[in-house]
């Protein structure tokens, strides 16, 4: 919880390591296979599909989350253009061997 309250707070940087951190920390989900099509609006509430049915995401976490949608970096080579994956990485998504390097 410490560690989230952290990654909430801001104390770490950048947007797409607190967003990784977040889903980390609270779904113990391997974040390199969610897709942007995985994070679901639904009004006002934030879900994110894990299985189903969807896990919602709590106020902080889905905030983080929404506004690194639409900064997601690594998106300008032509690989990734079109990516869907949440974190994309070299034509893949970003590997855990590398999501290390972010946090």
């Amino acid at each position: 919880m410490a560690l989230l309250g952290e990654v909430l707070t801001g104390r770490v940087d950048p947007l797409r390591s607190r967003a990784a951190a977040a889903i980390l920390l609270l779904y113990a989900q391997p974040v390199t296979r969610i897709t942007i099509d995985d994070i679901i609006r639904d009004g006002d509430q934030v879900l994110l599909r894990l299985g189903d049915p969807p896990s919602p995401m709590p106020e902080p976490v889905a905030d983080a989350l929404l506004e690194y949608l639409g900064w997601r970096t690594n998106m300008r080579t032509a690989t990734n253009r079109d990516s869907r994956w949440l974190f994309p990485g070299r034509p893949r998504p970003l590997q855990p061997s590398t999501l290390s390097n972010l946090v």
